[in-house]
């Protein structure tokens, strides 16, 4: 395969991105349209902060690893 067919068949950053903003509007458009839509019927469980009866069991956390990087890419 010559370069210049395989660098137009390769996907970059920014067709990634051009594709993909196009599904998530649409998610988002559904949204606004039906809220229903999503979840429907889910119930919040306060205590384990999710749906209700998942996860079966109480979380156990104690510790939180949180990395600041400053300068790091984004």
């Amino acid at each position: 395969m010559c370069q210049e067919k395989e660098f137009e068949l390769g996907m970059t950053r920014r067709t990634f991105f051009s594709r993909t903003s196009g599904g998530i509007g649409i998610a988002a458009l559904a949204s606004l349209l039906h809220p229903n839509l999503f979840a429907a019927g889910a119930e919040f469980d306060p205590k384990t902060g999710g749906l209700a009866g998942l996860p079966h069991f109480p979380p156990k956390a104690k510790r939180v690893i949180f990395l600041h990087q400053s300068g790091a890419p984004s």
